[in-house]
């Protein structure tokens, strides 16, 4: 990514960069805490209203992890926004329902990150609709395809809540391709 990236890069891609940054220096910065940001039901009832947009834009402590999904963000985000859906308009629209969706999800499980499974949605979308199967080498002698590789390695660490949201975001991706892609072609 370059200077003249910036000045090409579609405007809903470019307005969720340029927040996913700021709340990650502010995080790195310690001006707010990510305690303050993850989705907590009982917490919005009690006037925090913030945490249903927070969430999503907060991926955890400010480390590697963070920019490296910031970057899948960014790539992700800009593939579908200037390459399939060319209404920048119609993109937000989309996002608006995906979030809806990925919030449904985490109410409902409990999951307090929303952000992971609004993530693996799009990059299923992506792949979904470039007909990837880009096979992802995540331990010695185990390949997976891309939009699993976050799942699996997630079960197999241990961390069985960040396995749920990339199914879910999986499940959520499906369910807008299937929609966009599939069935218009039916109807």
């Amino acid at each position: 990514m370059d200077l003249n990236d910036i000045h090409t890069m579609p405007p809903v891609t470019k307005a969720l960069l340029v927040t996913y940054l700021s709340v990650f220096a502010l995080v790195h910065c310690q001006f707010i805490s990510g305690p303050q940001l993850v989705f907590i039901p009982a917490n919005i009832k009690n006037g925090e209203i913030w945490r249903l947009i927070s969430g999503f834009f907060y991926f955890g402590p400010s480390d590697a992890t963070s920019i490296i999904k910031i970057l899948f963000f960014y790539f992700n985000s800009r593939s579908l926004e200037s390459r399939y859906y060319n209404d920048s308009l119609k993109y937000a629209k989309r996002l608006l329902l995906l979030a809806a969706m990925a919030l449904a999800a985490c109410f409902a499980t409990g999951l307090k990150n929303p952000s992971v499974p609004f993530l693996s949605a799009l990059e299923y979308i992506v792949q979904a609709r470039d007909q990837l199967e880009v096979p992802v080498r995540i331990f010695i002698g185990i390949e997976v395809l891309q939009p699993f590789h976050r799942t699996l390695t997630a079960a197999i660490i241990g961390e069985n809540s960040l396995a749920i949201a990339s199914v879910i975001g999986v499940l959520l991706g499906h369910i807008i391709y299937f929609s966009e892609d599939v069935m218009s072609v039916w109807y």
